[in-house]
């Protein structure tokens, strides 16, 4: 075997469903998220703070030399005036953290690259924030990664 791939044998723990597709050449997989959300419902509960948490393991096959690898989270992004969402995608210990602040309704893209050996295994992890300043207590958020892509990129 020559080059690296995404390999059969992955793990995954979350609070709600998933799927991972891997592409047949191994090169790339989609990762779904059936309703990983974290969310603070404005002057209905006290709670100031909600987080949820996605981690996946997946082998990486083949032999050769190190390979890069692109990953592309998306998701949506709610939040009033008092609160605040961020999201965290991690690959190996490599951090990426999207911020949002109040009057957010949007959707996301978040990026991350990272470089890793064959033979190895890609550290995934996925987290929703929220948060809300007690000066606000009708302040609401809501953040809802829906997807994450990878790729392995071509050599260099």
């Amino acid at each position: 075997m020559t080059g690296a791939m995404f390999g059969s044998g992955w793990t995954g723990s979350g609070d709600s469903g998933f799927d991972l597709a891997i592409s047949a050449d191994g090169q790339a997989f989609t990762l779904t998220f059936a309703e990983i959300e974290a969310d603070l419902d404005g002057g209905k509960s006290p709670d100031l703070f909600a987080a949820r948490v996605f981690s996946a393991v997946l082998p990486i096959e083949g032999d050769g030399s190190d390979v890069d690898i692109a990953f592309t989270a998306q998701g949506f992004a709610f939040a009033t005036e008092g609160a605040n969402t961020y999201a965290l995608l991690s690959a190996n210990g490599q951090t990426n953290v999207l911020p949002f602040s109040g009057d957010t309704n949007e959707s996301f893209v978040q990026q991350l690259s990272i470089t890793s050996g064959p033979a190895s295994l890609c550290h995934l992890v996925m987290v929703a924030v929220v948060q809300r300043d007690p000066a606000f207590p009708d302040a609401a958020a809501t953040l809802r990664p829906s997807s994450i892509d990878a790729e392995i990129q071509p050599s260099r």
